[in-house]
């Protein structure tokens, strides 16, 4: 008899897992930046006094679940400190949202947050050369992308790669962004080969990096797809269209609710027909103009 409830617990508890698994299936993954425009109470960690002692600092990633009624549901720990994971867990499970409303109903939905912990500063110290390369790196984004201010941008974004060598704390995604943001601020004052040139040193960083499928490394061919395009070296623009394409279609493919992976491959296929129609393959240009009216058509919000 005790055999039997006790195979009939075990049977309940993997169809209450199932159930679960089949639930999760059925949530909407949204970026973490659409998550934040909806929380509207967000409650701070209590920093770990043993974290303090141990002058513990950084970020705890958590995937949450919200609930159609913006209640954090589940929290589930991706990455931190171990000392530091709960405290987070506990303030985010107090977290509310506004309702995910889609189609004109309210959606369960699952996210990623990031919870940061920071001592005080309690003796100022002079900037480092990490402090120096991130708020060079700040500046540059900030004329290239806020101001639009390219002639004034080149000077502070060419200096970026050289500053991200000398920081300490920097490593290959710091240096990788360094030669980027150099080659975009090269690219708006329309010096192509020295943009081309920065983009090339962008993807031979990343293809030294573990991430084969990368969407950065995505980024990376498709700006140097740009530049090659610009320089008129348009075969050779051509095959890296042809990498990005491929990176976004596998990221699009992986998780197609994400609006930051339809959007690049928006992009990618936007600027790889112009390519085709520029060399004179029209067919293919149409067959990838179609992919991005139907990728935009289900990507439109329903009325």
């Amino acid at each position: 008899m005790k055999r039997a409830l006790y195979l009939g617990f075990v049977l309940l508890r993997l169809l209450l897992l199932v159930s679960k698994a089949q639930d999760a299936d059925s949530f909407l993954r949204i970026a973490s930046s659409v998550a934040e425009r909806n929380l509207i109470k967000r409650v701070e960690p209590q920093y770990p006094q043993m974290a303090k002692i141990a002058h513990v600092e950084g970020e705890v990633m958590l995937n949450i679940v919200i609930s159609s009624e913006g209640k954090v549901t589940s929290v589930k720990a991706l990455s931190g400190h171990p000392i530091l994971i709960q405290s987070a867990m506990d303030a985010v499970h107090q977290w509310e949202y506004k309702p995910f409303i889609v189609d004109g109903k309210p959606r369960w939905v699952t996210t990623v947050v990031n919870v940061p912990f920071s001592l005080p500063n309690l003796s100022p110290k002079p900037p480092d050369a990490n402090d120096i390369y991130y708020e060079q790196e700040k500046k540059c984004q900030t004329l290239l992308l806020d101001q639009h201010a390219y002639a004034e941008a080149e000077s502070i974004c060419a200096a970026l790669p050289g500053l991200a060598e000398k920081a300490d704390e920097s490593g290959v995604h710091e240096l990788e962004r360094a030669y980027k943001w150099s080659g975009w601020a090269y690219f708006k004052n329309g010096k192509f080969q020295d943009a081309l040139t920065a983009w090339l040193h962008q993807v031979a960083l990343d293809e030294k990096s573990t991430r084969p499928n990368s969407v950065v490394r995505g980024y990376a061919y498709h700006n140097v797809a740009h530049a090659l395009q610009a320089t008129g070296d348009l075969p050779q623009a051509k095959s890296y269209y042809e990498k990005a394409l491929t990176l976004f279609e596998s990221a699009h493919k992986q998780d197609p609710e994400l609006e930051e992976f339809s959007n690049n491959l928006e992009s990618v296929l936007r600027s790889y027909a112009s390519l085709l129609r520029q060399m004179g393959d029209q067919a293919k240009a149409e067959a990838l103009e179609k992919e991005r009216e139907s990728l935009l058509g289900k990507s439109a919000p329903q009325k």
